[in-house]
């Protein structure tokens, strides 16, 4: 795989022309970089903007564009462009997952990889072989000796590109649909280019405003306790998994206490993994993410307190539930460059250390260590990245009329509903909505998110029908027949 991508990279670098400063961005067709869905029109290219547009300077970035054209012969004139996560998640690689998008059949849908992702280049992943990844220093050291601007490579940088690309296309106005962090550059996008936005969605939403490492401890909690109470509530998962929230914690400190040594089987070979408690923590917050794992996680709990711990290896794959989650191919649909490139400028500098480990003491003691870790991960990264600080205007709340629609999930770990909340509240014409029993990604959580989205984008001054969250409950837990009661 790794090989491909370098493959891809040297092509594309040739189709970058060079940049003249005061000339409008140039968007060139180009073969696709992906296996085309079967029966779709699709229409890819290259777009090439300044690596840093206050500098005079020929150094250029090259950003890959797959447009997915509508189904009507007759399609409306503002398409829908997605905004991946992350940040540093490429939107091209995952381009089948977005064929069937209702509002497909009237809009055109545009992906691009944002700089430094997926298939643009130059591309700031750090590289994994062998099973050994680069460190945060290694990786910037090697980017840095390609002349990267590290700092280049933010919201504010993006947001341009994204006005840029809008001009290269002829588009007049468009729609932004951002996911995650894709939210966090659509209201970028709306605070500093807003003549060109007829309507954002914001699914998962992460506003400026937040100060996202002092509250996270708080929100990873919040949504390991929903889980514990949406179980409670269920008289089946009450009677199959009684008391979960004291067994999690009693089991989190035992396998931290006696780490557990099992094997998983991979490609016919058995290999040993070994399970603490902040390891089986981790899982399940990721777990979380899914609105299709967060059913089983009761029965993951249970089965790794009664010994079978392999099933963690299940649930990090998306086995258990079928999903094919691709894990083996994380290095290379996630930029890390990125990652800390926009963290470590734009969000990280507003957290205060002390303000964040004062957070993380009010966590449980079982889940206290694993909450440090993560805490003291981006404070040790992001000395090494070294990218400077952004200013202030980074950490504002974005203020607009541009209609917008937030979507949060109840059980979202990471992004959570209060957080679109907040959002929605500064956008004067907003409408929100939450959705019982769904994680991170509430547009992958089926059909009414969907129609949802279909119906706003149709007419997006006056509030969608939303009459199928009624019909939403909580999650729908797994009860399997080697469970039983205690």
């Amino acid at each position: 795989m790794r090989k491909v991508w370098f493959i891809l990279g040297l092509f594309v670098v040739q189709l970058a022309p060079a940049f003249a400063q005061d000339s409008l961005p140039v968007f060139e067709e180009a073969a696709c970089p992906f296996t085309l869905p079967a029966g779709e029109t699709v229409t890819c290219g290259y777009l090439t903007v300044p690596e840093v547009r206050a500098e005079k300077s020929t150094r250029t970035v090259t950003l890959a564009v797959a447009i997915l054209h509508a189904h009507s012969e007759t399609p409306e004139s503002d398409p829908v462009v997605y905004l991946a996560g992350g940040p540093g998640g490429s939107a091209l690689f995952d381009v089948a997952s977005w064929v069937d998008m209702p509002f497909r059949a009237q809009r055109d849908l545009i992906l691009f990889d944002q700089r430094g992702t997926g298939f643009s280049r130059p591309t700031l992943d750090c590289f994994s072989l062998n099973g050994l990844s680069e460190t945060p220093q290694g990786c910037r050291d090697r980017l840095a000796r390609q002349g990267i601007n590290l700092a280049a490579y933010n919201s504010a940088a993006s947001a341009a590109d994204l006005n840029d690309l809008r001009l290269a296309l002829g588009y007049e106005h468009w729609n932004l649909l951002g996911i995650s962090y894709g939210t966090r550059l659509a209201l970028t996008a709306i605070r500093d280019y807003p003549a060109g936005i007829r309507s954002v969605i914001l699914d998962s939403t992460y506003p400026p405003e937040v100060n996202s490492y002092v509250e996270q401890s708080q929100h990873k909690l919040r949504a390991f306790e929903a889980l514990f109470a949406g179980c409670a509530a269920d008289p089946d998962c009450a009677s199959a998994y009684p008391d979960l929230e004291a067994v999690f914690y009693e089991l989190v400190d035992t396998l931290n206490e006696q780490p557990a040594a099992y094997y998983v089987e991979i490609a016919g070979a058995a290999f040993q993994r070994v399970l603490d408690g902040d390891d089986l923590v981790d899982s399940l917050f990721h777990g979380l993410y899914s609105t299709a794992l967060i059913p089983y996680l009761p029965h993951v709990i249970y089965q790794v307190y009664e010994g079978n711990y392999a099933i963690v290896s299940q649930l990090d794959s998306g086995a258990l539930s079928g999903m094919a989650l691709r894990q083996d191919a994380r290095d290379a649909i996630h930029s890390e460059g990125v990652f800390n490139s926009v963290e470590c400028y734009e969000e990280l500098p507003f957290n205060e250390r002390e303000a964040v480990f004062a957070a993380v003491e009010l966590a449980p003691p079982a889940l206290y260590d694993s909450f440090v870790a993560d805490a003291d991960l981006m404070f040790t990264l992001c000395k090494t990245w070294d990218v400077g600080a952004a200013g202030q205007i980074e950490t504002q709340p974005v203020v607009s009329d541009i209609p917008a629609l937030v979507l949060a999930g109840e059980y979202d770990p990471v992004t959570p509903p209060v957080w679109g909340q907040q959002a929605a509240q500064n956008l004067s014409q907003s409408f929100y909505y939450e959705f019982p029993g769904v994680g991170h990604s509430v547009i992958d959580a089926g059909d009414c998110p969907r129609a949802i989205a279909a119906a706003f984008l149709d007419n997006p001054s006056t509030a969608p029908d939303a009459g199928c969250l009624e019909a939403m409950t909580g999650p729908d837990f797994v009860v399997l027949p080697e469970t039983q009661p205690r």
